[in-house]
């Protein structure tokens, strides 16, 4: 993970010097990730295909602007999940509003013991982990794939989806919940 996050900010220093191989070699650090994000958020090959086109275009437009090339990845995990998000909202607007105030009940949740990872052994349970989460509404699917998958700190999360941090706390605890109840049944 340190050797993928030092070789992506060689690349981006590359890029930014003038090496267009380095965006390839970036895509191809990159790639696969960044499409099990948007796949899993958007939950439509087609539409995660349109969101890492967007992506990509965005790196293009703004690398020169990346002042520090240590935080790529996270950086480009942002813009996967803003792209994501904004299509989403796109599709159904009526998603992402901060107008529920219940959201803003749980100012602190301690993070719980959980978590769908490399970790588990059965190919059979992870398929099964995958699929409860893909039945999870957008918003807790969301913060689920980027705080777990995507390593990223609910600071980022609120960042990346334009909300509060207790708002991707409420969401995390509430989609962590329907899945231990899904996987209880």
């Amino acid at each position: 993970m340190i050797t993928k996050t030092k070789e992506l900010s060689d690349y981006v220093i590359e890029l930014q010097n003038g090496n267009g191989e380095a965006f390839e070699a970036i895509y191809n650090l990159t790639y696969q990730q960044a499409f099990f994000t948007a796949l899993k958020v958007c939950k439509n090959e087609d539409d995660a295909q349109d969101v890492l086109q967007e992506a990509y275009i965005y790196l293009l437009e703004k690398y020169n602007d990346i002042k520090n090339p240590e935080s790529f990845k996270s950086w480009f995990n942002m813009v996967v999940a803003n792209k994501s998000k904004n299509l989403l909202r796109k599709n159904n607007p009526a998603l992402f509003n901060d107008e529920d105030e219940q959201d803003l009940i749980i100012s602190s949740i301690e993070d719980e013991e959980f978590g769908p990872s490399e970790k588990l052994e059965e190919k059979e349970f992870c398929s099964e982990i995958m699929k409860l989460i893909d039945n999870l509404n957008d918003e807790k699917r969301t913060v689920i794939i980027l705080f777990y998958f995507n390593e990223m700190s609910i600071k980022q999360i609120a960042q990346a989806l334009g909300t509060n941090e207790n708002t991707v706390k409420s969401r995390l605890f509430q989609a962590k919940k329907d899945l231990r109840k899904s996987i209880e049944k």
